[in-house]
């Protein structure tokens, strides 16, 4: 089966890792001739280079109507007739399947890892709307659609009443295990008259992920009760999230990491995992926190309650809310059985729900239904 997958590739964020993660499984299946319309270079370039077998098509996406790029995906169309297109992403989801509609196509996966919605959230309104109608002609000429959560399906299907619910199906993202690691350091980045605990957030420096929620949260905290917290990523807030930390006094308390090679041993390191998001799909880094058995505090919001259970796997707060971010940093501090007990269940979880046979064989599973 040739299949071509394609994303823009644009960062080191979950729905790019995800992808990644899916070319690695289709690599080493006999049965699939894997191709890749992915940007000649990418911040993954080095794990693109070691998948064994794939042809590269070298792919730019400069924009959300990059006509070029349409012009030379229906080249490659034409010239491999693939069995199936699986696109992932808002940008490349736009302009890979324009181009196999274009081709007549009809075999097109798209994997939607927000709402369109969330996408274009700081385009103009007038733009929006014709986002809004684009994504609708395409999704309704799409054969499948993958959300990556239940709150996803629902909310693409409520955006179109006229898209049939039968193309639009759930597939939960799935990591591989990330097992034992060495932690990562933290010397130097914990105070001395805190908690003594530690908690990482994993995520782009943007409106959406909420780190400013977790800076006031912490604020909140008395010193004797207060982790350190360690915030990984890069984005366009950096600077306004470091004059909060500033003026709320919070200098050697809160880092901003930036960009981090072992996101893993940082991960391991901790001892609460802490995702404050305004909006998600299903964010892969809170399912590695999973399967490294970490104790989580998330914000109730999309996908995320459909792996979080609160009290059982995990704490959830309302979104938007500081003072309950902080009352359940504090709970965790005051009681070691509870982040141990969270920890193992999360960790439970992730086994019987989130690992790559769960996720990537049932999009195998599509694909082979398709191909019949």
């Amino acid at each position: 089966m040739k299949v071509l997958v394609a994303n823009w590739l644009s960062s080191r964020g979950g729905e790019e890792k995800h992808v990644i993660d899916l070319a690695t499984y289709l690599s080493r299946r006999e049965d699939v001739e894997l191709f890749l319309a992915v940007p000649a270079s990418s911040p993954w370039s080095a794990e693109i280079g070691a998948l064994p077998g794939k042809t590269l098509l070298a792919t730019k996406y400069s924009s959300k109507l990059d006509l070029v790029s349409v012009l030379r995906l229906m080249g490659f169309m034409r010239r491999y007739k693939f069995d199936l297109v699986h696109v992932h992403g808002a940008r490349a989801g736009w302009l890979v399947r324009l181009a196999a509609i274009l081709s007549g196509y009809g075999r097109v996966v798209w994997s939607m890892h927000l709402l369109i919605k969330d996408h274009v959230s700081r385009q103009p309104a007038w733009t929006r709307g014709i986002y809004a109608s684009l994504e609708r002609f395409l999704n309704r000429r799409t054969a499948r659609i993958i959300a990556v959560s239940e709150d996803l399906r629902r909310g693409v299907l409520r955006s179109d009443p006229g898209l049939a619910p039968e193309r639009v199906i759930t597939v939960a993202n799935g990591i591989s295990d990330p097992g034992p690691a060495a932690a990562v350091s933290t010397v130097g980045l914990v105070p001395s008259g805190g908690s003594g605990l530690v908690c990482v957030a994993v995520g782009k420096l943007q409106r959406e992920k909420g780190h400013d929620l977790l800076i006031e949260a912490i604020a909140l905290i008395r010193a004797e009760e207060r982790p350190a917290a360690l915030i990984v990523g890069e984005g366009m807030l950096k600077d306004s999230l470091g004059k909060l930390i500033l003026d709320r006094g919070l200098l050697g308390w809160v880092h901003l990491l930036g960009f981090h090679k072992n996101v893993i041993g940082l991960l391991t390191a901790a001892d609460i995992y802490v995702m404050p998001s305004r909006y998600e799909g299903l964010p892969i880094a809170l399912l590695e926190a999973m399967a490294l058995g970490k104790p989580i505090v998330a914000a109730a919001v999309n996908g995320i309650p459909e792996a979080i259970r609160d009290g059982e796997n995990g704490l959830l707060v309302p979104a938007e809310d500081p003072e309950a971010l902080a009352e359940a940093l504090r709970r965790l501090h005051r009681d070691p059985s509870l982040r141990r007990r969270l920890g193992e269940n999360a960790r439970k979880t992730y086994l019987e729900r989130f690992t790559p046979d769960h996720c990537f064989g049932a999009i195998y599973g599509v694909y082979a239904k398709l191909a019949a």
